[in-house]
């Protein structure tokens, strides 16, 4: 969306009320890209909810991914959820975005969430990723959980990812 885009929302909210001018500003910012939308949500704060998840389902991948960092802004419950939704989306740029944040935001998720965003993702950089940090966060008497993904008929990607993580939890021998 260009900015010609974000004017034209921004006319239409001139018969609304403020609340609705606040969330239309953020649709226009996300739309257009602006890094203003993250500061805007923020001031917004729960409000923001319904209007950045009804964008989580915007047609324009690179919206979705916006969104995602938006969200990653409000540091709200309500907020990860939806990232956590998005790692089930169909573009892999989209299921990446949402991975990053859960990285760069690891203290919000709880182990047995990860391993149940493990156990859904099909992407293989994004499985990897996944794993790499349950592997920061299980012991060794863990490991069952993701030797599955340590078997040579997963994609190479995966496979390593998870022989990286079984020696951060201190496994040193592995059966075949």
């Amino acid at each position: 969306y260009s900015n010609d885009d974000a004017i034209l929302i921004n006319q239409d909210l001139q018969t609304h009320s403020d609340g609705e001018q606040k969330m239309s500003q953020l649709s226009a910012a996300v739309l257009s890209f602006d890094a203003d939308a993250s500061e805007i949500a923020k001031r917004m704060g729960k409000s923001a909810l319904p209007e950045l998840e009804s964008l989580m389902q915007h047609a324009d991948s690179a919206v979705r991914t916006e969104t995602i960092n938006v969200l990653a802004e409000l540091a709200l419950p309500e907020a990860y959820k939806l990232i956590l939704q998005a790692t089930n989306d169909q573009d892999q740029n989209v299921v990446s975005a949402a991975v990053y944040q859960i990285e760069m935001h690891r203290d919000w998720f709880s182990t047995p969430l990860l391993i149940k965003v493990m156990q859904n993702l099909s992407e293989p950089n994004a499985l990897k990723r996944i794993i790499l940090l349950l592997g920061t966060r299980l012991n060794v008497a863990e490991s069952a959980i993701i030797e599955p993904y340590c078997k040579p008929e997963q994609d190479r990607i995966v496979t390593l990812g998870c022989l990286a993580a079984l020696a951060k939890m201190g496994v040193t021998q592995r059966r075949e």
